[in-house]
């Protein structure tokens, strides 16, 4: 992996941009003048696809108009049968690299950042405002397309389009419905209607039309085995559902990228080919904690003074980055 990612650039290229990275000054300028911990213009669009229940659309732009990194993000909400308080809600990420994004990169890393995506936003799946009854959930898919990735810095580019997508969801207002089996007939008599109103506050779509109309009869300690548990859509219009209210532990994701022991961010696909070792970052609460950490295309291991700054100073990064999506 980092053989190939090195091979991209000359001998004599390599050392450029690594003298620039490891300068002693203070602080070091990067080939394109930029200081370490330096973003490249960000270019962040919501609700780019009506066809999903949250969208949006980030783009990392440079000098030079053909050299951009642009995904699009959608999230789509579904009802799975599932016992959330055995299992949580499901959240699950995909992410794909079109041919034409994979000129510029020297593999394929689409199955690579689908397993970190899921890694990192897989823990929603907790949230008890995903629970629509005893016997449902909502499932969130996250689908990520990278249309190009020639400004590199591809990941930290589709965990802002998502963080948007999920912060511009909405659930829609469900009730869960209780009845009563008789033993006479096969006919079921309502006892009960439940409200489960959203936790305020949160964004999250779902699609007209799903509708749980299942028999259950699960044991339980608190129902009696008597009773079947459905739900129902209180409404079906998207723009009257609740956003997340767990805006504060979507994570925000960022990706230090080392030389030695130098830090920066937003690299360049030159710069992530002559790093040493790169680390990705999720931090929960503004910044506060650190739900995350990745070391990925490492030439050599980390120590732990290092790894404790690099999650110190990633953790001022994204709570500024936080104010800002």
């Amino acid at each position: 992996f980092r053989h190939k990612m090195t091979s991209m650039i000359s001998t004599a290229e390599a050392s450029f941009f690594s003298d620039s990275l490891s300068s002693l000054d203070t602080p070091s300028i990067r080939a394109d003048g930029r200081t370490p911990f330096s973003y490249r213009p960000i270019n962040l669009i919501e609700d780019v696809s009506v066809q999903c229940n949250g969208s949006a659309r980030c783009q990392l732009r440079t000098s030079s108009e053909n050299i951009l990194t642009d995904v699009i993000v959608g999230c789509k909400l579904e009802v799975e049968q599932r016992d959330f308080d055995i299992h949580g809600a499901k959240i699950e990420c995909s992410v794909d690299f079109p041919p034409a994004a994979l000129i510029a990169l020297p593999y394929d890393p689409a199955q690579l950042y689908t397993s970190y995506l899921n890694m990192i936003y897989g823990p929603l799946g907790s949230s008890k405002q995903l629970r629509i009854s005893s016997t449902h959930a909502w499932v969130i898919y996250i689908d990520a397309v990278v249309i190009s990735a020639s400004a590199g810095n591809a990941m930290d580019v589709i965990c802002m389009a998502v963080h948007k997508a999920l912060c511009n969801l909405k659930l829609p207002k469900t009730a869960e419905v209780g009845y009563q089996r008789t033993k006479a007939t096969d006919t079921a008599v309502p006892i009960e209607v439940e409200t489960l109103s959203s936790v305020p506050n949160d964004s999250m779509v779902a699609e007209t039309g799903t509708q749980g109309l299942l028999w259950h009869n699960r044991p339980s300690k608190t129902k009696s085995s008597s009773q079947a548990y459905d739900f129902e859509l209180k409404d079906t219009d998207a723009e009257h559902g609740d956003r997340l209210s767990i805006k504060d532990f979507i994570p925000i994701v960022i990706t230090i990228n080392l030389i030695d022991q130098k830090m920066f961010l937003d690299a360049t696909l030159e710069e992530e080919s002559i790093s040493s070792n790169r680390l990705i970052l999720a931090y929960t609460e503004v910044g506060k904690k650190v739900a995350n950490v990745i070391q990925t295309g490492g030439k050599s291991e980390i120590g732990f003074d290092l790894l404790r700054s690099v999650i110190r100073e990633g953790a001022k990064v994204a709570g500024d980055l936080s104010k800002q999506l």
